[in-house]
């Protein structure tokens, strides 16, 4: 594998020789290398894969804010609930929240990677 992304990177930078104070459209070049590299001589599977990725990405994109998320209303109503053994304490509270967050970070982390 790393004698084919030499190999790539090597024809890459023979074609930009002739380009010097000239703008190189660096995104598409790369996106060329890694296909070339992962899928050989049938780099046009690759270039269908980062298609599909970046439709998905953006129609993440478009949903991101029209999901509703229940977990605020649930721990507020049990925080204020007039119930005292079903009331959270601030103390769970702080807990709760601290774990929807750092859950909310692992989500949005493994998404992009």
């Amino acid at each position: 594998m790393t004698l084919a992304v030499i190999a790539n990177v090597e024809t890459m930078l023979e074609k930009w020789k002739g380009q010097e104070g000239k703008k190189i459209e660096v995104f598409h070049e790369f996106r060329l290398l890694i296909s070339r590299t992962a899928f050989g001589n049938s780099y046009l599977e690759g270039e269908k894969i980062f298609a599909m990725l970046n439709k998905l990405s953006i129609i993440i994109s478009r949903n991101i804010f029209k999901t509703r998320i229940p977990f605020i209303r649930i721990t507020c109503n049990a925080y204020h609930n007039l119930d005292e053994k079903n009331r959270l304490s601030l103390e769970d509270l702080v807990d709760e929240c601290k774990t929807f967050y750092v859950t909310g970070q692992e989500t949005v982390n493994s998404l992009i990677a």
